[in-house]
């Protein structure tokens, strides 16, 4: 514990290495709260500061999170400046703000790099049906089709994604961070080629037994699509987390309903003649049912896999071994 008195004679450098150290500071004014706060960013760290009245104001304004506690009418100031406001004059509601943001911007995050994946493996395979003479695999109405089904809808499922159970325990994100940063990227294209290489081996298998304009091979390769793009919403859900792990994420059943819905729609419309006519598809048989399931599901067991390979998304590290690392305290 740290006493203001004791502040007064530091140079910089030394307060610097003290807040590092202390646990805990008392008797402090509204000068050296500030400064702790300089110095602890200074050193590289984030921080935090809680406070309730106008002598807390320029501390506050100037940590990276200001945090303003209670509502009683001395604290205007010091609400006005604040980045989080607690209404309930306790600490303890910090936790469940730091979730609900965390969680809003992951799941943010989560929704786009869902829809950059599954829109970029239809520009793919596009390319690829192209590219090798077979022309494109899919008409304009099924392209339509897919991004008002198997893009919106799982997006929407996405953003209703729940916290992660170890959300608090992952290391704070640098206030800078891009919703796709470059590593990313490579990822979502690798990804997208997946995606729409199971659906081009499902097109060049239906060109085989049926012919290139064969209706029945356009029916396959939409189908098998759609499948791998819905199925693509669920390895969305989680950077390390995959269906593999011993104890998998609880589901999402907004998802869940979504993807169940949608399929479920797709195969009702193989029956129903107008929409045969409206999407230029027709009735397969029981082999090619095989084929196009497989070209649409093997695509995520690939990606479920590959996933649960790895031991961290994107070099995390959780709290508890930054926290190790550091060992830094919150200014009090």
């Amino acid at each position: 514990i740290v006493d203001g008195a004791d502040l007064e004679d530091m140079s910089s450098g030394e307060l610097a290495q003290t807040a590092r150290r202390a646990h805990a500071f008392s008797r402090v004014s509204p000068a050296q709260k500030l400064q702790i706060v300089r110095s602890l960013q200074e050193a590289g760290v984030t921080v935090a500061m809680v406070g309730d009245g106008v002598n807390d104001g320029p501390a506050l304004k100037a940590a990276d999170v200001g945090v303003a506690i209670g509502q009683q009418q001395s604290m205007n100031a010091a609400r006005e400046i604040a980045d989080v406001i607690i209404h309930t004059g306790g600490i303890g509601g910090l936790a469940t703000a730091v979730e609900t943001g965390r969680t809003t911007h992951r799941n943010i995050r989560k929704t786009i790099r869902y829809l950059v994946s599954t829109n970029l493996s239809e520009v793919l395979l596009v390319l690829a049906g192209t590219s090798v003479g077979i022309g494109a695999p899919l008409s304009p109405m099924q392209l339509l089709w897919i991004n008002l089904i198997s893009d919106v809808l799982p997006g929407i499922g996405l953003a209703m994604e729940a916290p992660e159970p170890d959300i608090l325990r992952q290391a704070p994100k640098e206030d800078h961070t891009a919703i796709l940063r470059r590593g990313e990227i490579g990822r979502l294209a690798a990804q997208s080629a997946i995606i729409s290489g199971g659906a081009m081996a499902v097109s060049l298998l239906g060109a085989t037994r049926y012919g290139l304009d064969s209706p029945i091979t356009r029916t396959m390769t939409f189908e098998s699509l759609v499948i791998a793009q819905l199925l693509h919403a669920i390895t969305s859900r989680s950077d390390r987390h995959s269906i593999f792990d011993r104890n998998p994420r609880p589901p999402n059943r907004a998802l869940s309903l979504i993807i169940g819905g949608s399929m479920a729609v797709q195969a009702g419309f193989l029956l129903i003649p107008f929409f045969r006519r409206l999407l230029g598809i027709a009735p397969i048989t029981g082999t090619d049912a095989i084929i196009t399931l497989a070209g649409g599901t093997l695509p995520f067991l690939a990606m479920e896999w590959m996933k649960s390979r790895r031991d961290t998304a994107d070099g995390e590290l959780v709290w508890t071994r930054a926290k190790e690392q550091t060992n830094l305290p919150a200014p009090v």
